[in-house]
This record gives structure tokens, sequence and C-alpha cells, in this order.
């Protein structure tokens, strides 16, 4: 059984609720569902410790990004960290992106939720808050080259293609995707309910 298997998520409203050490437990086994871990387990601590040593440091602002649950009508239903992506030079200049704008990393918890329409209304009210919240107007987003749901996904929240990194390592080519606030807005108000 799902978190939220009645659910309509069309109609339902979107939050997100910042991450507390109560919600690592829930974090941790959601860390371990196959079409999580499928694109999270490279890039994740390999331990619960590790993900609340991780947590705690994004909690206390010694790292850059900032948790949330993403949350649906009230119920907790993936996660979120949302960063500046100057704060990260050791990736943004290998990958010639200029730090003057929003990133996020994200995953949806339920797997009968995927393919449903969520995840582009998710990443792009994300994305407008974080612009509003960091004075900025432009976001970019790196999904795996192999990541066709994703991908799909952002181009619905008003994501366009930028270009594609390579590298000997298969799980750091990217398809890096970027999008204004005018273009988030625009593919917002196509994805709610009634457009």
């Amino acid at each position: 059984m799902g978190w939220f298997p009645d659910c309509n998520t069309s109609d339902s409203v979107i939050d997100f609720l910042p991450v507390e050490p109560e919600h690592y437990a829930m974090l941790w086994e959601w860390l371990q569902r196959p079409h999580v871990a499928a694109w999270f387990a490279h890039f994740s601590p390999s331990t619960y410790e590790g993900m609340v040593q991780e947590q705690t440091a994004m909690r206390d602002r010694t790292e850059a990004a900032s948790p949330y649950l993403i949350m649906l009508t009230g119920v907790p239903a993936g996660y979120i960290q949302g960063y500046r992506w100057g704060d990260y030079p050791e990736i943004t200049e290998p990958l010639a992106l200029s730090g003057d704008a929003v990133g996020a990393d994200l995953y949806i918890a339920d797997e009968d939720q995927l393919g449903r329409g969520l995840g582009p209304r998710i990443v792009a009210t994300f994305y407008l808050r974080l612009m509003d919240e960091m004075g900025l107007d432009l976001g970019f987003i790196d999904p795996e080259v192999n990541n066709a749901r994703a991908i799909r996904a952002y181009e619905k929240a008003g994501f366009t293609f930028l270009r594609k990194t390579d590298s000997a390592e298969p799980r750091d080519r990217l398809h890096l995707m970027q999008a204004t606030r005018d273009d988030l807005e625009r593919a917002l108000s196509s994805l709610e309910p009634g457009a």
C-alpha cells in the first residue's frame, strides 16, 4: 500500500515541509525503495548514520542545500533539496554553469504515484519558491542521460535541454536542462487542475 493510495494528484495541494530529525527513519526507508535507489543510491550515504549526518549538516546550514519533505495534501509524498548552484563551484565550473541559478534534487517516495503528473507540478512549484527566496530567475536541473522519466517530467515543468555531459563514469553523464521563471510559471499554469 502506498502513502496516499486514494489521492487524485491533479487536485492535491503541493507544499514543502523542512526535514526534521523525526523524519529521518522515513527518509531512510524511502531511499531503500528500488525506484528511488536506482537514481539516488550512487549519490546518497550508504548507512543510516551517514544519511543522518548529511541531513543534520543541511538542517544546521553547514551544508548549502536545504532539505524538505514534499507534502501532498498534508501527507509526506517524497523528498526534495534545494540549493544555489553557485554554492557548489566544484560542480558548476566543470559543467560551465552560472552560479546565479537555483537547483534541486528530488524523488517521489511512492512508486504508484509516478507517471500521474505529480512530478512536473512539484518541480515547477518548488523552483518558483526557491527563485523567490533567493531572488533569482534561472534554474538548472541535471538528470542522468538515461533517466527518461525525469527528463520528460522536467520538460513538462518548463525546462529545456541545455547540453549533455560526458564522463567515464556512467552515473555522471548528465542531461543538463534550464528554465526561467517565465518558463516555469507558464508550464505550471498549464499543469494546474482545470487548465
